[in-house]
Parts: structure tokens; sequence; C-alpha cells
């Protein structure tokens, strides 16, 4: 094989590599793989909520987002950015089912890899809000 047809084998190899790579972050942050955590669809979450009394709902967005875009009714605010900082305020929580939401479900999914980690049982609620909301769920305004 020739130094140019081995060059272009050489970075044929790389950038396939790279795709895969890059294919499997994006399946790691939409919480795909490497997941510790259960998934439910904002229909599971409700119908959990209704039914069971050792479920802790967890609102992980800003405190802006949960004044003015309305909440779950009995969401507790812990913004994933406090996160770490304010888990011992789930202590409490530990033996409940700790559903996890945020606006789209993106920084739910880190937030349940964070609290699974901390040893709490995490259930995320995928689509969050905007989903929720979608599926004409009830929300509450302040």
């Amino acid at each position: 094989m020739g130094d140019g047809k081995l060059k272009k084998h050489f970075n044929n190899i790389i950038s396939t590599m790279l795709v895969v790579l890059i294919g499997l972050y994006l399946m790691y942050e939409k919480g795909y793989i490497m997941v510790d955590f259960e998934r439910l669809s904002v229909i599971e979450a409700y119908e959990l909520i209704k039914k069971d009394s050792n479920v802790t709902v967890l609102d992980v967005r800003t405190q802006r987002e949960y004044l003015n875009d309305g909440k779950i009714k009995g969401a507790m605010l812990m913004p994933l950015g406090t996160l770490q900082e304010e888990i011992s305020k789930l202590r409490f929580h530990k033996t409940n089912k700790i559903l996890v939401y945020c606006r789209s479900g993106r920084r739910s999914i880190s937030a349940s890899r964070t609290l699974v980690k901390f040893g709490f049982k995490a259930y995320n609620v995928n689509g969050g809000l905007d989903e929720w909301k979608a599926k004409g769920l009830p929300v509450q305004i302040k």
C-alpha cells in the first residue's frame, strides 16, 4: 500500500472513530446509555404521583423558570446548579422514589445521575415540563 493510500485509510479510520465517539456522547447525554435510573413518560409519572405516597417530585430548573412557567403540584425546587450543594436537604426523602424533571428533560438526566450517585432512587421524567404541558397534565402556577 502506498503512502497516499495508507494516509487516506488512516484518516478514514480516525473519522469513523470520531463519528462513533460523538454518537456515544450524544446517547449518553440524552440518557439512552449508561444510566442507572429509570425513565418515565409524563403519563407514567403523573399516574405514579397519584397512586404512590412515597414519591418526591424534584424540579431542577432555575428559580425563574419555576416561578414563571409553573410546576408540577408539590414539586420541590432544587436547581441543577445547586443540587450537589443542597442534596442533604433530600435526606428525609432517601426511601422515596424521586421523580426528576426540568423544562425539556436534559438537565433532569444529569440530576438523576447525581441523585443515584448519592444513593437515591431517581426516575427521570422524559420530556420534562414541556411534554407534561403538551399532554394537558395539571400545572400549578405559583
